[in-house]
């Protein structure tokens, strides 16, 4: 019997270690690639908040709070990097990733009295390859949907602030990969709202984040649609951030 048991605990073993040995087997949790693009998105918003409110200190400890928590993410995600697929996906993102805080703290705003157009172009760049590689590797398990409520919030958001950062408006603006459409992107964020409060009625603390998520996205829903007529930049990022801060206290 004990030989039996033997065998049986070794073949166990092996099986183990042939599964953390085959090439392709993701460690890496969808969520976290998620969380990475949320501060991704996040340190672009702080980046031309920081330029609207015209190097003001305070505002570039804000980005400074935000780069670390991108690097934070970044570092986590790369700590549970696990096999072939992970491992490929940590060396694309790791040039991209570095350039892209660079660039984030190169913002020359209080030295030059404006925005490097060029950096931020650079910039944009940078952001929209890193979300293109998370968006195509294959984490374990499922998207969170609070999290891409709050991606969708935090995007619109440093889209808008990106348009009142640039001198002409972002008219002439040619980073095409990054931007979006706020007539297209407000009524699928109102889509997806109504979807998640519908799915968590039964849910008492997510259906509370919800409704404040509601009351907080009725007041800049306009402005992103009109941004031309009424941009009010400061409005747009603070309430934006309890948004993002509300559903990530329920995000499990």
């Amino acid at each position: 019997m004990l030989p039996t048991v033997k065998l049986l605990s070794r073949l166990m073993l092996g099986l183990s270690m042939l599964l953390l040995s085959v090439p392709g087997v993701a460690a890496i949790n969808t969520q976290a690639l998620q969380q990475l693009e949320l501060d991704i998105w996040s340190v672009r918003s702080g980046y031309y908040l920081y330029s609207v409110m015209e190097g003001d200190k305070a505002y570039e400890a804000v980005l400074a709070d935000k780069i670390t928590a991108a690097e934070r993410s970044f570092n986590t995600l790369k700590g549970n990097a696990e096999g072939s697929d992970d491992e490929a996906l940590v060396n694309a993102l790791e040039d991209h990733f570095h350039n892209f805080i660079e660039l984030a703290n190169e913002n020359t705003i209080a030295e030059l009295g404006y925005t490097d157009t060029h950096l931020a172009i650079d910039l944009n760049n940078q952001a929209a390859e890193i979300i293109q590689l998370l968006k195509e590797h294959k984490g374990e398990g499922d998207p969170n949907d609070l999290l891409a409520l709050a991606i969708q919030s935090q995007r619109m958001t440093s889209e808008y602030l990106s348009l009142a950062a640039a001198p002409d408006g972002g008219t002439s603006a040619a980073d095409g990969e990054i931007r979006i459409d706020f007539d297209e992107a407000v009524p699928e964020f109102d889509e997806l709202l109504a979807t998640l409060q519908q799915k968590y009625t039964d849910d008492d603390a997510v259906s509370r984040a919800l409704l404040q998520v509601d009351r907080k996205w009725r007041f800049i829903r306009e402005s992103m649609v009109k941004f031309y007529e009424d941009a009010v930049p400061f409005l747009v990022s603070r309430y934006s951030e309890q948004i993002v801060e509300l559903i990530e206290q329920v995000v499990e």
